[in-house]
């Protein structure tokens, strides 16, 4: 709700004041959000047929600071790493270069 009403009205209002005003406004909705699990359950189960159906990658700028910034693709059916990279800034060229080819 905070997210729709600052990008369709620009309203920049905190999740805390808008939960509260659901609350007020409609308290037995706003309960069974907070208990309901179903939201947070994907209803479709992760499933990789083959390896190299589902490859991931992932980034970690948390070294950004010293020159350092890590990409890695894991295989999603076998978990293995397939590719790394490490880089002094993020480049998508050297991504490409490194991780893709």
């Amino acid at each position: 709700m905070a997210g729709h009403l600052r990008h369709t009205r620009g309203i920049r209002i905190g999740v805390n004041r808008v939960a509260a005003s659901l609350k007020r406004v409609s308290g037995n909705y706003h309960r069974q959000r907070q208990v309901s699990t179903a939201r947070l359950l994907n209803p479709i189960p992760y499933f990789a047929q083959y390896f190299g159906h589902k490859i991931h990658l992932d980034q970690n700028e948390k070294l950004a600071r010293y020159g350092v910034t890590e990409v890695v693709a894991v295989d999603g059916y076998s978990a293995y790493i397939t590719a790394f990279s490490v880089m002094p800034i993020k480049n998508n060229v050297t991504i490409y270069e490194e991780v893709y080819r």
